[in-house]
């Protein structure tokens, strides 16, 4: 026998909001219609997800994308009854579903290979950037090694960039999962950061 989905949870880091408000996590939920196209999925596949992204938009730091509208972008989607955290093709496939992005991917590889020690790690990740392709949506890529400036002067950069491996499930205790900081981007300040990004998207 089915069961019956009642509702869904909205949680950041720290809280769990059960009732619907007048907060952005709730913005996001009625932005996407989550509520109903979950209802509508366990309806006709018998399929629910937890999903977990990172909002973005002009009320969250500084807007630093410059996107016009608040937005999601996924990470990470686990199947609510199994707990198995789906791989990145899969969540990609269940964000098209509920209308958003998920998070770009840079590259993928063998790890030793791409970053085998720590000095290649934060040059890697100071040479990822972005460039914006519309109010919706930025262009994630890595600089050439011939690439020239640093610190927003000349490109966007992100604030690091995270490694993670192709069957990662934190709760089933597979793969890895790890975040490399760019150095740069806690010394200048989110404030600064904003508005060189901004004299960027003016040149």
């Amino acid at each position: 026998k089915r069961k019956k989905l009642t509702g869904a949870y909205v949680c950041s880091r720290n809280n769990a909001y059960k009732l619907e408000d007048k907060s952005l996590f709730w913005d996001m939920m009625r932005k996407y219609d989550i509520v109903g196209k979950m209802k509508h999925l366990w309806k006709t596949e018998h399929k629910a997800y937890i999903l977990q992204g990172e909002q973005v938009g002009p009320t969250i730091q500084n807007n630093i994308y410059n996107f016009k509208k608040n937005q999601w972008f996924l990470f990470t989607v686990k199947d609510f009854e199994t707990r198995k955290q789906l791989n990145y093709t899969e969540m990609e496939k269940v964000a098209e579903v509920f209308g958003c992005n998920s998070v770009p991917v840079i590259e993928t590889g063998v790890l030793k290979d791409i970053l085998p020690d720590i000095d290649t790690a934060v040059n890697y990740t100071e040479k990822v950037c972005w460039m914006p392709i519309d109010d919706t949506k930025i262009e994630t890529f890595k600089a050439s090694s011939t690439s020239k400036g640093k610190l927003w002067k000349d490109y966007f950069q992100h604030e690091g960039i995270v490694v993670r491996s192709v069957n990662y499930d934190k709760d089933n205790g597979v793969g890895v999962s790890f975040k490399i900081k760019n150095y740069g981007y806690s010394e200048t300040g989110l404030s600064k950061i904003s508005s060189l990004c901004r004299e960027l998207l003016n040149k």
